[in-house]
């Protein structure tokens, strides 16, 4: 029972990690990328689609990060913005979104990898290098089991603790679009 109550702990922290990475506030937690001054709403690499996302509207954001002499490698967005696009199609009529036949391959989206998470904000989504980002660890995560504190009660408690933090290594690799509505 310890061993898959750790693993759990283990994936919430995982999931934490990843939700400070995105929406994090500083402070005691990573910045996260849609906070800093860049991404935020109305920042230099941000775009609010205000709508719906369009062929246009995606290949717009690409022209902005060749723009800035700059790469990107892939798309991550939420599962309800990734649902609006496999149904988008170009001017001639061919869907955006292709199923890639290798298992476990995300779809790709103009030829892009597009990754979804459920810690990304409602509405938005980031294309990028995402080799540029970087996510630091100051160690393993330690778990502790606390016996003595409730062992009247029958109650174990534990301890875990993780250190991180996140930055864009090239800030110009990045570009938010936030707003998305269908």
């Amino acid at each position: 029972v310890e061993s898959l109550v750790r693993t759990d702990i283990v994936q919430q922290i995982a999931l934490g990690g990843d939700l400070a990475c995105w929406d994090g506030i500083g402070g005691t937690q990573p910045l996260g990328i849609r906070n800093d001054a860049l991404w935020a709403n109305g920042g230099t690499y941000a775009t609010n689609i205000g709508g719906a996302i369009t062929f246009d509207l995606l290949k717009d954001a690409q022209t902005l990060i060749e723009a800035r002499n700059a790469t990107f490698n892939a798309w991550i967005t939420t599962p309800t913005v990734a649902g609006y696009l496999r149904k988008k199609k170009n001017s001639v009529n061919d869907y955006l979104w292709a199923d890639d036949p290798t298992v476990g391959a995300p779809p790709r989206l103009l030829s892009l990898p597009l990754f979804t998470s459920g810690q990304i904000t409602a509405g938005e989504m980031m294309l990028g290098d995402f080799n540029q980002f970087v996510i630091a660890e100051g160690g393993p995560i330690e778990i502790q089991v606390l016996r003595e504190a409730d062992a009247k009660e029958l109650k174990v408690d534990l301890l875990a603790v993780t250190r991180m933090d996140c930055a864009a290594r090239q800030s110009a690799c990045f570009q938010r679009l936030y707003g998305i509505t269908s």
